[in-house]
């Protein structure tokens, strides 16, 4: 039993660290509210470098797909 007990705080630890320092999407989408306004959009598409993949109103990337659909929701 006690062999057990450091790797697994370890890998605890190592855990708690990741989901500090640098949480994961999944994380972040449901501990953090976002207010659905287009100025908060436009500052994520900035931050993130969506437009990087995407393209967005006729700029950007050919990489991924295009968000124009995305942008058009009300």
């Amino acid at each position: 039993m006690r062999k057990f007990l450091l790797p697994a705080l370890i890998v605890v630890g190592v855990l708690v660290l990741w989901f500090v320092l640098n949480p994961p999407r999944f994380w972040l989408n449901m501990t953090k509210s976002v207010d659905m306004t287009s100025e908060v959009g436009a500052q994520l598409v900035d931050e993130k470098d969506c437009r990087g993949c995407h393209r967005i109103g006729g700029e950007g990337a050919l990489k991924a797909s295009p968000l124009d659909p995305v942008v058009q929701r009300p």
